[in-house]
């Protein structure tokens, strides 16, 4: 969910149109813009919900409004750049595609859009004739869940099975082909996590031309939420998974984009110098420990680790499974929680005095322990490069306090690793 602070791009000196965007803003050019007859929402109630930023290149948002299945995309450029793009936009949306000077914007509506194909989504009747196919299920409704503009799409549908029973399944669209990978990571997994304490939503149905994937919903236990305990046995039984060797799988490589820089000196510059030591302490110091590589789930928070009912933890989302070290795991968990902590104001210490604690449960059930130094080293890399960088990038950082908060937490992650 984006912050709602929008002053936080105000001095990119490239994108001009961000010095006086703001949501009240944004509703009214929307207003002035976009045929009444396309949203299924009045424009007043759609509300940035997603964010993607590059300094000096552009800002996309995407809107959405309770109980849409529509949603908006706004593309906002440099000054010259609209006209061009609004004409090779069009060749393919002429009907949901329109200008928006007034920030150097084009919008998007329903289900036009840059990147994602969203046709399989707004025929109610096909979409119904493919779960139907499929699934062998009556789909009743399908309710928008989560909206990534130009990246993905996922829908909610209700549905009935042959024998009246109620059946919860999840549609994806993706703007690429990852839905085919992360299709084969997860017939992949299936097999290789069969018996074990960790369950995965059975096989997707992948159609490779249109995108669109179906996948059926695992039985949360509603009444419980991971425990850390848990949490590090998943965690340490999943990377036990032995790392694919056939090329067909794909896998991407997990390295950390160098943006982190760029971006704090974009929207907090005061910060840079002494981010960019503390980046260049954290680096040194891990260059002094040594790691090893398993499979990792990527995004591993408590959204993507969950209690079933059966007993299990369940894990969803495999888009970013990739070969990377279990402290990007354990350390992505960590840095979600303190996220949570400061977001409830409350101390993120009541996290931080947990760390070693899992570090100990985890290794308790790994193969192959991890060493507390560099995890806390890791911890202090995902706090700039995650909860820093992608705060940011994706509007989620709600300012200058929160940024500070951070860092002081990164720096005591660098002490605590005691390597320098």
């Amino acid at each position: 969910m984006h912050s709602g602070n929008f002053s936080l791009f105000a001095n990119d000196p490239r994108v001009t149109s961000l010095s006086h965007l703001t949501q009240e803003y944004l509703t009214k050019c929307l207003i002035a813009t976009v045929p009444a007859n396309l949203p299924d929402s009045p424009i007043d109630r759609y509300q940035v919900t997603n964010l993607r930023y590059k300094p000096g290149q552009k800002m996309v948002l995407g809107l959405t409004a309770p109980g849409s299945q529509r949603p908006l995309a706004v593309r906002i450029y440099p000054p010259g750049k609209l006209s061009s793009s609004l004409d090779e936009a069009r060749e393919f949306h002429p009907d949901h595609c329109f200008a928006m000077p007034e920030l150097d914007a084009l919008v998007w509506v329903f289900p036009g859009e840059r990147k994602l194909n969203l046709k399989p989504v707004a025929d109610e009747y096909q979409l119904k004739q493919t779960v139907a196919k499929h699934r062998g299920l009556h789909m009743n409704s399908c309710t928008l869940v989560h909206y990534v503009p130009e990246h993905t799409y996922t829908a909610c549908l209700s549905c009935t099975d042959p024998q009246g029973g109620s059946v919860t399944e999840y549609l994806k669209l993706h703007y690429n082909n990852k839905g085919a990978v992360t299709t084969r990571i997860m017939k992949y997994l299936s097999e290789a996590l069969a018996e074990t304490m960790l369950e995965i939503p059975p096989m997707p149905y992948y159609d490779p031309e249109s995108r669109l994937m179906l996948q059926s919903a695992l039985s949360r236990n509603e009444s419980a939420r991971l425990s850390d305990n848990q949490a590090a046995k998943a965690f340490a039984r999943f990377h036990q998974v032995p790392i694919p060797t056939s090329d067909t799988m794909f896998l991407e490589p997990n390295a950390m984009a160098s943006t982190t820089n760029s971006l704090v000196e974009a929207v907090f510059p005061s910060w840079t110098a002494r981010i960019d030591s503390l980046g260049r302490n954290i680096t040194n110091s891990l260059t002094k420990t040594i790691g090893y590589q398993v499979l990792i789930h990527g995004d591993a928070h408590l959204g993507n680790f969950f209690p079933l009912e059966n007993g299990k933890v369940g894990i969803i989302d495999f888009d970013a499974v990739a070969i990377g070290e279990p402290e990007d795991d354990i350390c992505s968990y960590f840095g979600f929680k303190l996220w949570l902590a400061l977001r409830n104001n409350q101390p993120p210490t009541q996290i931080l005095d947990r760390f070693p604690d899992f570090i100990a449960s985890y290794n308790d059930c790994a193969l192959r322990s991890v060493s507390q130094s560099r995890t806390y080293l890791k911890l202090a890399e995902k706090l700039l490069n995650e909860r820093i960088r992608r705060g940011i990038a994706r509007g989620k950082l709600s300012g200058e306090n929160e940024l500070a908060s951070f860092v002081e937490i990164a720096e005591h992650c660098l002490d605590a690793a005691g390597t320098h």
